[in-house]
């Protein structure tokens, strides 16, 4: 997915469906408007952390992937 933050430093697969999926829906609520721009959308995502889903919160946090 093209709005996927960190994309280019994963491979596709290492990518887990379930990461996507759980920040998929914040990346459209917080942090639309920096599509397709990765690295802003990444920003956008860590400066949310706190209003993040728990799911997406732990993919940002680290503890997901």
């Amino acid at each position: 997915q093209d709005w996927f933050p960190n994309r280019e430093h994963h491979d596709e697969a290492a990518v887990s469906e379930a990461a996507k999926q759980a920040c998929e829906p914040e990346v459209f609520r917080l942090c639309v408007r920096y599509i397709p721009d990765h690295d802003a959308i990444t920003a956008c995502l860590h400066n949310n952390v706190t209003r993040l889903n728990t799911g997406c919160r732990a993919v940002i946090e680290g503890r997901q992937k």
